[in-house]
């Protein structure tokens, strides 16, 4: 799997997308939708592999991936109002044949933007 993601404001939607490739490179899907938990930046990534271990998940969701073309899934995530900013975790977790597979992903959560100003320097 494959991800591509920028960060996201507090309350805003962020796009999270994943590619599903075979052992050689060839997009597949999954059996079945991609299932996605969310995690907070409370979680590290230890924990959020036990839970995967263990089944048993206190992350946001189940969330149900969105097919886009064979392979390509994504889910449009928005981040609650009063969470907290820092890096957040989502969770894909999908299965093919016999074999289940997960991973995860981060993106960063912002409380606001930051504005640069650019100063012109003599020539």
């Amino acid at each position: 799997m494959t991800d591509n993601r920028n960060g996201v404001l507090v309350s805003e939607e962020i796009i999270l997308r994943t590619l599903y490739e075979d052992s050689l490179g060839n997009l597949v899907d999954p059996d079945n939708l991609p299932e996605i938990y969310i995690y907070d930046e409370s979680y590290t990534s230890e924990q959020i592999e036990q839970e995967y271990q263990d089944s048993l998940f206190t992350g946001l969701g189940p969330y149900t991936a969105t097919r886009i073309s064979t392979g390509y899934y994504e889910y449009v995530f928005t981040v609650p109002p009063g969470s907290n900013p820092g890096t957040w975790t989502d969770l894909w977790i999908s299965d093919k044949g016999s074999v289940e597979s997960h991973q995860t992903f981060v993106f960063q959560v912002l409380a606001g933007l930051t504005i640069k100003t650019q100063s012109l320097k003599k020539n």
